[in-house]
């Protein structure tokens, strides 16, 4: 089953061994790692080392749904060390990288972001990550979620407008359910 199909996760199932975890759950923490635009090389160590520390250490989880959401954390947390340490690693030639899908943000755009974001509530911000970052549709967020597809769209479009308003000072788009 590739991760474009892989189905939502039910919150009354209890957590499984790890080796269940892994053959039912191995696509999606693959399809995270790959988010943050690691090679496929790089998508299979923090899969593995995910998983590995699922064995190691297993959390106490009652659930499959808070065990998915475990994953999620630590594979996340994988990837964004191992694209840092890739970019560390590139040469600073004084070229500015920009990203394939669209212009680099300058220092006081990301500024303006983080505060932005840090005026969002801990669902929009999750919803955002998933959606935007992990490239997950409507329903696997809120699947993964454990909340209503339509409640997935709302907190997006709400965090959408909190940031605009943010960066914008306020000039975001009037009445209510503005969309992006």
């Amino acid at each position: 089953m590739d991760a474009a199909t892989t189905p939502p996760v039910p919150t009354d199932r209890p957590a499984l061994a790890p080796g269940d975890s892994f053959v039912a759950h191995r696509a999606r923490v693959y399809r995270w790692a790959s988010a943050h635009g690691l090679d496929h090389n790089r998508c299979l160590d923090v899969v593995q080392e995910t998983f590995s520390r699922l064995v190691k250490s297993p959390p106490a989880l009652t659930s499959e749904a808070a065990q998915l959401g475990w994953l999620r954390r630590v594979a996340l947390n994988l990837a964004v060390d191992a694209a840092r340490a890739r970019r560390d690693r590139t040469p600073r030639n004084g070229l500015r990288l920009v990203p394939a899908d669209g212009p680099a943000l300058n220092e006081e755009d990301r500024a303006s972001l983080r505060e932005g974001m840090s005026n969002l509530s801990e669902m929009q911000r999750l919803v955002l990550v998933m959606k935007t970052v992990d490239g997950l549709s409507f329903s696997e967020v809120a699947a993964d979620l454990g909340i209503g597809t339509p409640t997935s769209k709302t907190h997006y479009l709400r965090a959408l407008e909190t940031i605009r308003r943010h960066v914008t000072g306020g000039e975001g788009r009037a009445g209510k359910g503005a969309h992006a």
